[in-house]
């Protein structure tokens, strides 16, 4: 639908990898890139605060060029800081580095934000939401992946309660259609996060909206058919698995940019219904944990910083952190299908500018989630992944 915020001369469209209800077909693997918040912050490099943001698209241009490459990259939100036309123009200038990559939009609290009825995010992606009748687009919608005939669902969210009012209630009855059919599994992509351990405070599960939507996927699907899903949330990259390996894989790809926020290793999640504590994965934690001593061998960091994220020495008994000051958990994901078997990839950008292959998980029916702590080969460390269990 042509938006009526502003003009095609004065923003392109990007294109969408497949139209809602549409599919991508392949022989073998089908691997697309996942990032959020790129929006700049008010930190990072003292002369250019859009520096880690520039970093990470580099290195997702990079990897779409690249023998395995990327079919699409779908952004998680918090690309722009309103939704006005100056700002998606500068969206798709720090975007130059994808080239004509195809792209969808998860609608976040930027883009909603002086964007009442998204019509700006429809002009840059007129392709990305379901139709829902009275020439209206939703800022949410469905698509499949079929890897040597075997068939995943993506389905995208808009976790804007508040803000789409009435058509909150549209898409909770669109859900219920969308989940029908045939296919091996839900990958589900959305803004705000069930479970998400970053911040200056806990701040998961904002009002209620993302357990809403994913409880209404439970009630209609059964839940084996929810392997992963992905959130932006906080700034920081987090991934959790609360229900064991054959339960889903909660990922947190908030951390496209600065400013970078402290995470913490595990803490409560009552804010998510959960009456126990959530961790980070344990071999997520570990992989983060290589990444810090790398850091410490090239410039050592205060003593307190390394205590702290060890819950170690005067930390001892209190709440493990990365302190995003010192080792901010920035990067993007690479999720991939290849016939009936899933798997997800973390790229981590060190405070030294550097990308580095630091954690990957894969998925199937038989054996669930299994995880492979990556090393970096500069470091004097084992270059084989490790095996590593989610229960």
């Amino acid at each position: 639908m042509m938006a009526l915020g502003c003009s095609q001369k004065q923003i392109a469209p990007r294109t969408a990898p497949a139209v809602d209800g549409g599919s991508i077909a392949i022989d073998s693997t089908l691997s697309f890139g996942v990032v959020g918040n790129t929006v700049p912050g008010s930190v990072g490099s003292v002369t250019n605060p859009d520096l880690p943001s520039t970093s990470i698209i580099a290195d997702i241009a990079h990897a779409a060029k690249s023998d395995a490459g990327l079919g699409f990259v779908l952004h998680l939100g918090d690309g722009v800081r309103v939704g006005k036309p100056i700002e998606w123009n500068r969206f798709q200038r720090q975007m130059q580095p994808l080239g004509d990559l195809p792209m969808m939009m998860v609608a976040g609290d930027g883009e909603a934000r002086l964007d009442a009825r998204y019509q700006n995010l429809e002009t840059v992606f007129p392709d990305g939401g379901a139709e829902i009748g009275f020439n209206r687009v939703g800022s949410w919608s469905h698509f499949d992946l079929v890897s040597a005939g075997i068939t995943w669902r993506v389905m995208i969210l808009d976790t804007g309660k508040a803000h789409l009012g009435s058509r909150w209630n549209e898409q909770l009855n669109w859900i219920k259609r969308a989940v029908q059919g045939e296919y091996q599994g839900l990958l589900v992509f959305m803004h705000d996060p069930v479970i998400d351990l970053a911040g200056p405070e806990l701040d998961m599960n904002p009002n209620g909206a993302p357990f809403e939507l994913i409880e209404q996927i439970e009630e209609t699907t059964a839940m084996a058919k929810l392997p992963l899903l992905v959130s932006a949330g906080h700034h920081a990259s987090q991934i959790f698995m609360p229900d064991g390996r054959f339960g889903t894989m909660h990922v947190g790809a908030g951390g496209g940019g600065a400013p970078g926020e402290d995470l913490r290793r595990w803490g409560p999640a009552d804010q998510a219904g959960r009456n126990e504590d959530v961790q980070l994965t344990p071999g997520f934690d570990l992989a983060l944990m290589d990444g810090l001593t790398e850091v410490n061998s090239g410039t050592p960091l205060p003593q307190v910083v390394l205590d702290e994220a060890r819950a170690s020495g005067s930390f001892e008994g209190f709440t493990g952190m990365y302190r995003a000051e010192h080792y901010p958990v920035l990067g993007w994901w690479r999720i991939s299908v290849h016939g009936a078997g899933l798997g997800v990839s973390f790229r981590q950008l060190m405070p030294s500018g550097e990308m580095v292959d630091r954690f990957a998980a894969t998925f199937d029916e038989e054996h669930g989630w299994r995880g492979h702590r990556l090393t970096n080969p500069k470091a004097k460390q084992p270059a084989q992944p490790e095996d590593l269990e989610f229960d």
